[in-house]
């Protein structure tokens, strides 16, 4: 599996935005290849969505800050819980950096 971070995904189309719009061809990463973006679901009005799911980044960090919190009764030497310490300090810069960038405000 690929590690790097997909930074946009482009749905790609046939034709421009217009009354006769171009028609869905494929979803693609960064380097042009094609990836399954989502699910296609019938609403059952004549129209159709490409639900993509979107990743809660906040939601991952809060996870990780809240597991080095829940291991402090762990008996560990003090140096350990430093760098543990030092880690969740960066976690939480990571997460305001996620906020701002979402556009969430507290």
């Amino acid at each position: 599996m690929d590690s790097r971070v997909m930074t946009y995904l482009d749905i790609v189309f046939d034709g421009p935005p217009s009354h006769k719009s171009g028609r869905f061809v494929e979803a693609e990463n960064p380097e042009g290849h094609a990836v399954c973006a989502g699910e296609w679901i019938d609403r059952g009005n004549g129209l159709w969505a490409l639900r993509i799911g979107l990743s809660d980044r906040r939601a991952e960090l809060k996870q990780m800050i809240d597991a080095i919190d829940d291991e402090k009764h762990e008996r560990q030497p003090l140096e350990f819980w430093a760098g543990m310490d030092r880690a969740k300090d960066v976690l939480v810069e990571a997460l305001e950096f996620v906020k701002v960038q979402e556009g969430v405000r507290r």
